[in-house]
């Protein structure tokens, strides 16, 4: 099993919950590689960028598709690579967790006070101990 985060904006994570209730993770089709790599049963963990905060948990159910029919909300982007997957734990707004709490037990995170960076780009696999 392999563990992944994934990067979405507010938007897009409030739409992913409301609408979507996580059953299909998109990304940019320049990440396709990425995603493609990604096995079933593979956990996902949702970095919110702009709140700085992590919302939800879920499981990849299923293989990569290309899929160009629209489903979120940012009108720059169609995330035709996707892959099914299934809520795990998913988090309202006040129940949201702070990244800046744990960027210091964060392994994949070599410089501390630059913690940013390493959550930027739309995916990145991550140590089962940072999941």
């Amino acid at each position: 099993m392999n563990y992944w985060l994934l990067v979405t904006s507010k938007e897009n994570f409030k739409f992913d919950r409301e609408k979507l209730d996580f059953k299909m993770q998109g990304i940019s089709i320049k990440y396709k590689n990425s995603i493609k790599k990604m096995e079933k049963n593979d956990k996902v963990a949702y970095y919110i960028m702009g709140l700085q905060k992590f919302g939800a948990i879920a499981t990849i159910t299923g293989d990569y598709v290309e899929d160009h029919t629209k489903l979120w909300t940012n009108d720059d982007e169609m995330w035709p690579a996707r892959r099914p997957s299934k809520p795990g734990l998913v988090l309202e707004d006040d129940e949201l967790i702070d990244a800046k709490k744990l960027v210091p037990n964060l392994s994949f995170i070599k410089k501390k006070d630059h913690w940013g960076v390493y959550l930027q780009g739309s995916i990145r696999k991550i140590p089962e101990e940072d999941f």
